[in-house]
């Protein structure tokens, strides 16, 4: 069978419910709504960045965390100045933007210098420039319970995350002309590991995002 031409038609029908089940949502502001975004770059495909702020909009979101790999203004200042305008547009939106990453293997002392090379870049990044072009802070997705040592060592594990979390506190209090708010991610089930390890988490950062898949 050989299709010589073909004719794409919109469906009024189609398009009625697309506009009738596209996500909306009222501000409250007691409950400010938060949204991650894994997979784009709004600094640099332009129209995911609109339909991330049209969907902002109409969905109350107020504060998003926003995948940001490693970058080096020096080696990549055409991704920087795309970065800034990013964050430009979004804080005129009255939106909050933070840098969002997460991998398992930063909960090693090993790996402590990595994730807090991360941050740094951040806060660098920040120093010179106004409010407005700044990143607001960081949210680390680290879930150590992922790693294989988390069934063999966990205490040890533990430890080694709490150890992480104060270095990354220490680190952002070495700027203190910076408002730069500093979340984690969390399990349900954290609270049934006992001790303090929940509560030095609570203690150590800003903002706590429970993953609450379950219900």
């Amino acid at each position: 069978v050989y299709l010589e031409d073909i004719l794409f038609k919109n469906d009024p029908e189609v398009e009625r419910l697309v506009m009738e089940n596209i996500p909306r949502a009222e501000k409250d502001p007691h409950h400010p709504r938060t949204l991650w975004v894994w997979n784009i770059d709004p600094a640099q495909n332009l129209k995911a960045r609109q339909a991330l702020f049209d969907l902002s909009e109409r969905s109350a979101i107020e504060i998003l965390y926003v995948y940001i790999g490693d970058f080096s203004e020096k080696e990549d200042p055409v991704y920087t100045q795309r970065l800034v305008e990013f964050l430009r547009e979004s804080h005129k939106q009255h939106l909050t933007v933070e840098a969002l990453t997460g991998n398992p293997i930063w909960q090693f002392e090993e790996n402590h210098e990595a994730a807090l090379q991360w941050v740094r870049s951040f806060l660098e990044f920040n120093k010179n420039r106004p409010i407005e072009a700044r990143i607001d802070g960081i949210s680390l997705d680290v879930e150590p319970y992922l790693a294989q040592e988390w069934n063999e060592d966990r205490e040890g594990v533990k430890a080694a995350f709490l150890s992480l979390l104060k270095k990354v506190r220490a680190l952002i209090e070495e700027y203190p002309d910076q408002t730069f708010r500093f979340g984690v991610v969390v399990p349900i089930f954290y609270e049934a590991e006992g001790g303090d390890f929940e509560k030095t988490i609570f203690e150590t950062v800003d903002v706590v995002a429970l993953m609450d898949y379950y219900d």
